[in-house]
């Protein structure tokens, strides 16, 4: 699990700048398939986040996630009646598109996910891009679960 919050989240700026891109090993379960699943929380306007280039490879360089650059929401399930506060923009690095998150709650966290298939016990490298725009202080933290 990844923790991020406005502490130690890149800000967002016009034109696809301020993405960190996060990458590390992850070894599979004793499952041949698993679930990615990002979770966001803000609890006012003013704090998005942006999620790009998602991408889990095994050990040959084979992908193991489709539609991991969010050309559209195809392959990726949404939690949480996301669908009013959550498209596909182009804010992404290099005016990519990406995956922009607005949901604004006090209680609830709102998730996109995406099954995989695995070999138990194998190594892959996971890599994404994220962001967060942040105009205010107030609570935005972003989770990442590979489960």
């Amino acid at each position: 699990m990844l923790l991020l919050s406005q502490s130690n989240s890149s800000a967002w700026g016009a034109g696809g700048t301020g993405f960190t891109t996060y990458q590390y090993y992850w070894i599979a379960p004793s499952t041949t398939t698993a679930t990615i699943q990002f979770q966001f929380f803000t609890t006012s306007s003013g704090n998005y986040w942006d999620i790009d280039n998602v991408s889990i490879k095994d050990s040959t360089g084979v992908e193991k996630i489709t539609n991991g650059g969010f050309i559209s929401k195809a392959s990726w399930n949404e939690t949480c009646s996301m669908s009013g506060c959550a498209s596909i923009q182009n804010y992404g690095p290099s005016l990519s598109p990406d995956y922009w998150i607005n949901c604004i709650s006090t209680s609830n966290y709102y998730s996109v996910s995406q099954t995989f298939t695995t070999v138990p016990c194998a190594a892959y490298n996971v890599s994404f891009d994220i962001a967060r725009y942040k105009t205010n202080t107030n609570t935005a933290n972003a989770y990442i679960y590979i489960y």
